[in-house]
């Protein structure tokens, strides 16, 4: 009796995360970072939609519809990707869970090396026509982004990418690690800058 071939398992679902301060420019280097064609979310683009325009208070509502966007694709064993700040914590539950349901996880952080650039970078874009964001909001999330990057995120994902967007070149990677506990450091000035503007 021939043997039946063995069943290949599918491979497992992608979340990829793309993060970094306000300004950073986390929009344009996903479609330099992203796999081509994969479901990008971006609660900025959702607000246009809504509106017609950036900057309003649809805002907040685009959060919501991010979310919901996000958990949708996941429903379905899609690959999905996102973008957001890091300022808050409620993600890290998220990523738990979707590693629980079969997820790889993988975070892409596009850094800036300080909350001033990352202030001149937002009124730049203004200036171009797209949104605003308070400066003191834009301080807090920069401090508090770096500081649940390493404390809450860099734990929780499968793999981690950091990359330096700041020289107008687009994003140079500065260092990559996982959970199995390999790490490399490429630029080791840029990651001991980073680590002490996250403590």
């Amino acid at each position: 009796m021939p043997e039946r071939p063995a069943q290949s398992t599918p491979p497992a679902p992608k979340a990829i995360i793309i993060a970094g301060p306000n300004g950073s420019g986390k929009s344009t280097a996903a479609t330099r970072l992203l796999p081509a064609g994969m479901p990008f979310v971006n609660a900025d683009n959702i607000a246009q939609e809504l509106t017609g325009k950036r900057g309003t208070p649809a805002d907040i509502n685009a959060g919501r519809i991010l979310l919901e966007r996000v958990e949708r694709l996941e429903g379905d064993r899609q690959d999905f990707a996102f973008e957001t700040t890091l300022a808050t914590k409620m993600l890290a539950a998220r990523v738990d869970g979707w590693r629980s349901r079969g997820y790889r996880v993988h975070l892409l952080f596009v850094w800036l090396p300080s909350d001033d650039l990352s202030v001149l970078r937002v009124q730049g874009r203004v200036e171009d026509g797209g949104h605003d964001v308070p400066e003191a909001t834009i301080r807090r999330r920069y401090r508090a982004g770096l500081r649940n990057l390493f404390e809450l995120y860099v734990p929780r994902v499968d793999t981690w990418r950091i990359y330096d967007n700041s020289r107008g070149e687009g994003p140079s990677l500065i260092a990559r690690g996982g959970l199995d506990g390999s790490m490399k450091i490429g630029e080791p000035e840029l990651w001991s800058a980073i680590r002490g503007t996250s403590a």
